[in-house]
């Protein structure tokens, strides 16, 4: 990976640490470590912050968190890890994580760090003095990421993952040692638990270059060991307008929409294309769904999985051509399986699911030369609020199979679609999305005389099927709609 030399400013502790050392207990030494030294050194912004501590490290953040008032929480009471949480702002908190010193000093400590520039460390009695023992700061200037030992990829796996993360966070180069270290130890990283295995992911996945850093991970033999039912789709083969296997596809789609939803600025013909909702498309995606992770995050994964089930479904016709029927709803079985073994969300399983299983639906939308109100009420009776997020999907998905663009007429008629579909969702949300009701089961029931049950049901739907399409706006024409389906039913029956 290109870079530039850095140059390095001079280091500065945060207000908030200042305020930290007059709560630690009296004699327990600390320096803040890891991340936040080398963010300051090279001017990124940074909200975690570790801090080593010579004593009792819970005791010692618990007085803290007491001091400023902050939520804590245990990490991990064997190792004598925890956290505090401090609310900065009306949706923002800094993260501060307190472990152990070393026995053998903060040197010793440092150099059993995963890597150089996370190996360094400031002294809170004297910020201006930064500890190196790995010779974190050259690698810093230089732009480059060395593990800080022979072993240290091999001694906890996951720092593989963080290795193509932080690379393509930072824009730094992977040294050629760490890269051999890191291809030595992708079998171990399947022995991580699920829960630090999502978290890199997850980080991996708000990249802007989120889709370049997967197609490292898939060079590094790491990819299949995170995503394993990925690894059928490399070398399956797909029909025009496909020009690539459905792994490279999905790379691509996934690749796609992480350029679109984190650096939306370096591609703002596809936002100028969909407005006036680019804006509450962006705020919608960036809907936090479960702790820090939000449904843009989600939707880049899905976009990665979303042909996930078409080798289980492949079948070549005699004339040699490869089809995958209901691969959809296969794959969409597959991706929530691996979303549960992630430890996801209930929410963010289902999000997920409902994404795969109907990312087909704007494309078969788009053969028709119009889009009535009843098909918009169908789509988001499916899709729910995904619906928006399908409709991103669907033009990744498109740019996915050959680079499809907007000269290209396929591009036209999805654009057609889509904005049709958030057209409604945006602005006709009560007409054909989730039409105002006009008249409750109850009145139904009251006023045609029927018992409680199916039908019932059968024909609010049918009503509000009616209200999409515009034939229907009011109690009285409800109530007549009912009335002759309810004798068109009777006369089926009697026949």
């Amino acid at each position: 990976m290109a870079h530039n030399r850095l140059v390095l400013r001079r280091p500065r502790l945060p207000n908030m640490v200042q305020k930290i050392q007059s709560y630690l207990p009296e004699g327990s030494d600390a320096w803040l470590v890891g991340g936040w030294v080398r963010d300051d050194l090279i001017g990124r912004a940074s909200v975690d912050l570790d801090l080593v501590v010579a004593g009792p490290a819970r005791r010692a953040a618990r007085a803290v968190a007491n001091g400023l008032g902050a939520a804590y929480y245990d990490l991990d009471r064997q190792r004598d890890t925890g956290r505090v949480l401090v609310a900065a702002g009306t949706d923002a908190r800094l993260t501060l994580d307190f472990s152990h010193l070393d026995s053998d000093g903060i040197e010793s400590d440092l150099r059993k760090r995963d890597f150089s520039v996370n190996a360094l460390a400031m002294d809170l009695k004297d910020p201006t003095n930064v500890i190196d023992a790995t010779g974190g700061l050259q690698d810093l200037e230089h732009g480059i990421l060395r593990a800080c030992g022979p072993t240290a990829i091999e001694a906890d796996p996951i720092r593989a993952l963080r290795a193509v993360r932080l690379a393509h966070q930072l824009g730094f180069g992977v040294e050629p040692g760490t890269l051999a270290q890191i291809r030595a130890a992708s079998a171990q990283l399947g022995t991580t638990s699920a829960e630090r295995i999502r978290d890199e992911l997850f980080r991996i996945l708000v990249l802007p270059s989120a889709g370049e850093a997967l197609r490292q991970s898939n060079e590094l033999d790491l990819l299949f060991q995170v995503l394993p039912e990925l690894s059928p789709l490399q070398g399956q083969t797909q029909p025009a307008p496909h020009q690539f296997d459905v792994l490279e596809h999905s790379l691509r789609v996934a690749d796609r929409l992480a350029a679109w939803v984190w650096a939306t600025d370096a591609n703002a013909h596809v936002w100028r294309e969909l407005e006036p909702y680019s804006a509450r498309i962006q705020a919608h995606l960036h809907q936090v769904l479960t702790l820090d992770r939000s449904r843009a995050a989600l939707l880049v994964l899905a976009g990665l999985l979303h042909d996930m089930g078409k080798p289980a479904v492949a079948q070549t016709s005699e004339a040699g051509v490869v089809r995958f029927h209901g691969h959809e709803s296969v794959g969409a079985e597959m991706a929530m399986r691996r979303a549960e073994g992630l430890h996801l969300s209930r929410s963010e399983v289902d999000s997920l699911g409902r994404i795969v299983a109907n990312h087909m639906r704007p494309g078969q939308l788009a053969k028709e030369t119009s889009l009535s109100g009843r098909a918009v009420y169908r789509f988001y009776r499916a899709t729910g609020e995904e619906g928006v997020d399908i409709c991103l999907l669907a033009m990744a998905d498109l740019v996915g199979q050959s680079g499809a663009g907007p000269d290209d007429t396929r591009w036209e008629a999805r654009l057609r679609v889509v904005r049709r579909l958030l057209e409604a969702y945006f602005d006709r949300r009560d007409q054909e999305v989730v039409p105002t009701p006009l008249v409750s089961g109850k009145e139904l029931m009251l006023e045609l005389n029927l018992k409680q049950g199916p039908q019932v049901g059968r024909l609010l739907e049918a009503i509000r099927q009616e209200q999409a399409e515009g034939t229907i706006g009011s109690r009285e024409q409800a109530l007549a709609f009912a009335a002759r389906h309810t004798l068109d039913a009777d006369v089926a029956d009697g026949e």
